[in-house]
């Protein structure tokens, strides 16, 4: 798996940037597996041909979702750098 990084911008939201291609799986696969840990819950998904958003449960937090066709990557959206990293660790765990 290929965190790209976690950040922080202007408007105090973090990101966790996670590039798709080295590990080979669609963001719908991904989901898929995602909505298999009892620590995450999916509360949306939308998927289109180049981009998905969606919404997530995880740590008592919702955490919003972008995927873009190009580059394949997913974005993951929260107010905490902590839960995005406790996040990271899971999808880590997941993907191995």
């Amino acid at each position: 798996m290929s965190i790209i990084k976690i950040s922080q911008n202007e408007q105090d939201e973090c990101l966790l940037e996670l590039d798709l291609n080295p590990i080979d799986i669609s963001p719908g696969k991904l989901m898929e597996e995602i909505s298999k840990l009892k620590a995450i819950h999916i509360l949306e998904w939308n998927q289109y041909t180049e981009c998905a958003i969606g919404k997530i449960s995880f740590s008592g937090e919702t955490i919003s979702i972008l995927w873009e066709d190009f580059p394949n990557k997913i974005d993951f959206y929260s107010k905490s750098k902590d839960t995005l990293s406790a996040l990271e660790y899971e999808l880590r765990k997941l993907l191995k």
